[in-house]
């Protein structure tokens, strides 16, 4: 995740995508920014996203969904920093697990 209002990217490791998965990132996310301000979340179309239980918590917890049109991964700005992400800490590696490969990408 990117914050744009610190300039800092955040990671959030989850072995699976699915709806219940991201309802866990909605409620990280919104402890990072616990105002009462809504939060502007930018993000892909992936089903997982938008499933009831998903867009049920989303709106209890005041986050905003921002998709962006299918393929045009240059539209995402977290895209910029994968590439960096993959090309200093993933290329050519070999992580046993996400505890491992969160110490990376840190």
């Amino acid at each position: 995740m990117y914050d744009y209002h610190h300039h800092k990217l955040r990671g959030y490791l989850s072995p699976r995508k699915t709806g219940s998965d991201w309802v866990r990132f909605l409620r990280y996310v919104r402890s990072r920014y616990p105002s009462p301000e809504p939060i502007f979340l930018i993000m892909d179309n992936l089903s997982a996203r938008t499933t009831p239980g998903a867009l049920e918590e989303a709106e209890r917890l005041r986050i905003r969904f921002v998709p962006i049109p299918t393929n045009p991964s240059r539209l995402n700005p977290i895209e910029t920093h994968f590439r960096s992400i993959r090309r200093i800490a993933l290329s050519g590696t070999h992580h046993r697990d996400l505890r491992e490969l969160g110490r990376a990408v840190q």
